[in-house]
């Protein structure tokens, strides 16, 4: 195959020009590696037309031609560089470099494009190797990519061994790069030999020799100038020392000759005696598993013929083999991945491979995880939602794949491979459709928060998630009510208060949260909404003024008579009412809407007295706060006990005017001297007693009293009677008792400011009982102007008592009395 290789030369010189066409094709963006083999610069870049990712190989002539100085080694350099392009141009293989645009050769440069690739083996492995897994002390997940590398690497030399008929003779780590997603790949064949072939004519330069290393290559070519196709198997144990100890195991100066003859005689010298084992105790992974040192075994042998025959056979076996090393089934999961073994079975066994991958992936490295783990997920993800009719299975795979993604970004990926891999491939707007996948990133919300920006989150709530929860009107059909619960959980809520950049009131509180409270009927909703209002209290994320608005409304207006809201409803006052920044000192609030509230919600039906109590409490408790708030605003304004108007104080007012009028008692006086007004005032009652006989006249409705008696009492002031003179209206015959009494007290309800004693009465005297309620009320009307002024207790004077015989009430005939006489 490779026999044509030759007569591609000319072809590959007639694709110079003095245009650039990949430059004119390609953005170029960052260095991938500089300096490679000392005069090429690897750059990441992206097609124009198919905004494909891509790597840009550029050689540097002008550089090259001043190192070097001759002609004939730059002839010689130019055409091994160029065959090795087109050779590698030719082959199709997974496991070799994948060249896009041939190779382009100018004056200045020779330009190339491959696939994207990321490092090589030097750069990633070399130096530093041994010390990063030497300080794990845990090489598994290293182990692994190292034995799926030299899987991938056997393959390689299997296709070039057994179906080109060739040999690579030039296997080092600068020649095997590492694509995105971790495979590994030759990309050199600047040394390649026929099969058939024995005879190497090293002839090697110690000023340059294109895409060869000295280092790694059999001895037998060194010391024999013959080679085999299991010289390429010795290469890759000297690379398998390489990626565990992080340098060359034969190191030479200037690629000397001589240098490697006499290295490996020390090496070889050294393995005849102590063997791989100890020589090379880090080829053990976790003090277990031998596989690197098996390795070694079976292809560093000096004599070529008794290295194995067939690498990959071995490489199978080995695989195949429960040798105590957990990789192989890590190993047989990514290869299943890369091949596209998965989307090859049936939906059954697509389940069933995921929910294995869940329990394992971990045991990958980070490497991996992201360029095949996540690579994989992220395609289930994209060909099951472009399916239209999905059937359980298909969402099933979703949820799963999904579930998986959320489960790597929160435990491995960083914020920008998150931004990048995850954030910015998912298909959020078909994802959210789906309730059981939308209702899985409420309740991971806290992913999203800690791995994107802020801007970026606060976009993906508000022109998402939130959007969705009203557009569908999620708010209050209780189809939904999982993912109501996943909006008011804890995990949700608390994302929603550490974002700063959320506007939570507008976004969050007033349309989806007390909406949701209003409209629901579940009970376990309405107590996650009030929990929520108070993880909103006590986090300050809720003002004052927006609680007045709209959420002390929305508990006037709960018409939910369950003892568990009320009771919840109860601590979320208590909390307000005790919490300054609320009502603690707002005596308006507490007054008008907190005290009507709570006693609203104490009446709350099959309430026991526990719970009562407690409504009792923080009432007392609210009650006493509007005091002293008030008692405070009046010593604020300057007011005292003395000149504090009624109107102020209230109750306390009432009690400050009753203390003015008794201080106002000049205890100086003697109470002799009110006695002797008493009786100059009852004097004068007896003295103008005749004016007080009524006289009745017959009318045809019954008797009256002559309006000219209560004319001349109307003008008297009513005095204050003593102890010894009341006005009870006594009876011969009454057909109503009780009646007669209510009259009694109605005829001496206005009298208002006097004051009457048990043992002296005005009774008036019935001669008629057919007529007596006539009679009883003209004498409460002739009686009620009276205003009383004070009587001395021990006066005997005669007052107004009409006479009453058979009296129930009691006698008082031994007293002196005026009795006005009734004309029946």
């Amino acid at each position: 195959m490779l026999s044509s290789f030759a007569s591609t030369l000319s072809s590959a010189a007639a694709a110079s020009s003095s245009s650039y066409k990949i430059d004119a094709n390609y953005n170029y963006g960052n260095v991938i590696m500089s300096n490679y083999l000392q005069f090429w610069q690897i750059y990441e870049a992206v097609s124009k037309k198919t905004n494909m990712k891509v790597s840009i190989f550029k050689f540097d002539k002008k550089k090259f031609e001043l190192y070097i100085n001759n002609k004939i080694i730059i002839k010689e350099a130019y055409s091994k560089i160029t065959s090795d392009i087109a050779n590698l141009q030719k082959i199709k293989h997974p496991n070799f470099l994948n060249v896009i645009e041939p190779l382009e050769s100018h004056s200045k440069s020779f330009i190339f494009v491959t696939e994207f690739i990321s490092s090589t083996l030097r750069i990633k492995y070399g130096n530093d190797t041994m010390y990063t897994m030497g300080k794990k002390n845990d090489k598994t997940s290293d182990s692994i990519v190292f034995k799926k590398g030299l899987y991938e690497l056997s393959q390689a030399l299997d296709f070039v061994h057994n179906k080109m008929s060739k040999v690579i003779l030039n296997l080092n780590p600068d020649t095997i790069f590492i694509n995105s997603k971790g495979n590994w790949k030759i990309g050199s064949l600047a040394q390649v030999m026929p099969k058939t072939d024995t005879y190497y004519d090293l002839n090697y330069n110690n000023d340059y020799n294109y895409g060869s290393n000295i280092n790694y290559m059999a001895p037998e070519l060194i010391f024999e100038n013959k080679f085999n196709y299991t010289s390429d198997y010795f290469s890759l144990g000297l690379l398998v020392y390489f990626l565990i100890y992080g340098t060359d195991l034969i190191k030479t100066e200037n690629q000397s000759i001589e240098i490697y003859k006499l290295e490996y005689r020390k090496l070889e010298s050294k393995i005849l005696k102590i063997g791989y084992k100890n020589l090379f105790p880090l080829l053990i992974m976790n003090d277990t598993d031998y596989f690197f040192i098996r390795f070694l075994t079976n292809v560093m042998n000096r004599d070529y013929n008794m290295r194995c025959n067939s690498l990959i056979d071995w490489i199978n076996d080995e695989f195949n083999t429960d040798n105590g090393s957990k990789d192989n089934e890590l190993i047989k999961t990514l290869l299943f991945i890369e091949k596209g073994e998965f989307h090859s079975v049936n939906s059954n066994s697509q389940t069933v491979f995921l929910n294995g991958l869940t329990k394992i992936w971990v045991e990958f490295n980070h490497y991996i995880i992201l360029n095949q783990v996540v690579a994989l997920l992220l395609e289930i993800v994209t060909l099951k939602l472009a399916i239209k009719q999905k059937d359980d299975a298909d969402l099933d795979l979703l949820k799963i794949a999904v579930n998986l993604l959320l489960d790597i970004s929160d435990k491995v990926l960083t914020k920008d491979e998150f931004t990048v891999n995850i954030y910015k491939e998912l298909i959020f707007e078909k994802l959210i459709v789906i309730n059981p996948i939308f209702e899985m990133f409420l309740q991971r919300i806290e992913i999203f928060q800690t791995k994107l920006d802020p801007s970026d989150f606060v976009s993906l709530l508000n022109n998402l998630f939130l959007k969705k929860i009203i557009k569908y009107d999620l708010i209050s059909t209780p189809d939904n009510i999982t993912i109501q619960q996943a909006i008011l959980s804890k995990n949700f809520i608390s994302s929603l208060v550490k974002c700063n950049d959320f506007e939570l009131t507008k976004n969050f509180t007033n349309p989806i949260l007390l909406k949701i409270f209003s409209a629901t009927q579940s009970l376990k909703i309405k107590l996650a909404c009030l929990d929520v209002i108070s993880e909103l209290i006590t986090t300050e994320k809720i003002n004052k003024y927006q609680m007045n608005d709209s959420i002390l409304s929305i508990l006037e207006n709960n018409k939910t008579n369950n003892e568990r809201i009320t009771l919840s409803i109860l601590q979320l006052l208590t909390k307000l009412v005790q919490s300054k920044d609320f009502y603690h000192d707002d005596k308006t609030v507490l007054l008008d809407r907190i005290l009507p509230l709570l006693w609203k919600l104490s009446m709350t039906d099959g309430m026991d007295l526990s719970s009562f109590n407690k409504f009792q409490n923080i009432i007392n408790y609210s009650t006493r706060r509007i005091q002293e708030v008030q008692i405070e605003f009046i010593k604020a304004q300057g007011g005292n006990s003395r000149n504090t108007t009624p109107e102020i104080n209230g109750i306390h007012g009432v009690e400050n005017s009753f203390n003015q009028i008794v201080q106002q008692v000049d205890i100086s006086k003697s109470t002799n001297t009110f006695n002797t007004l008493e009786k100059k005032q009852l004097e004068k009652l007896n003295t103008s007693a005749q004016v007080m006989t009524p006289k009745t006249e017959r009318t045809n409705n019954g008797y009256s009293f002559n309006s000219s008696a209560n004319k001349s009492i109307s003008h008297m002031q009513p005095k204050t009677f003593s102890t010894s003179q009341v006005l009870i209206p006594k009876t011969e015959r009454s057909f109503n008792g009780n009646s007669f009494k209510s009259n009694v007290d109605r005829s001496f309800s206005p009298t208002n400011a006097g004051t009457f004693s048990s043992s002296s009465v005005v009774t008036p005297k019935t001669e008629n009982p057919n007529n007596f309620n006539s009679s009883k009320n003209n004498v409460d009307r002739s009686i009620s102007p009276m205003h009383p002024k004070s009587l001395s207790n021990s006066q005997a004077s005669p007052v107004l008592i009409p006479k009453m015989k058979n009296s129930s009430l009691g006698s008082s005939g031994s007293m002196s009395i005026l009795q006005p006489k009734i004309k029946k």
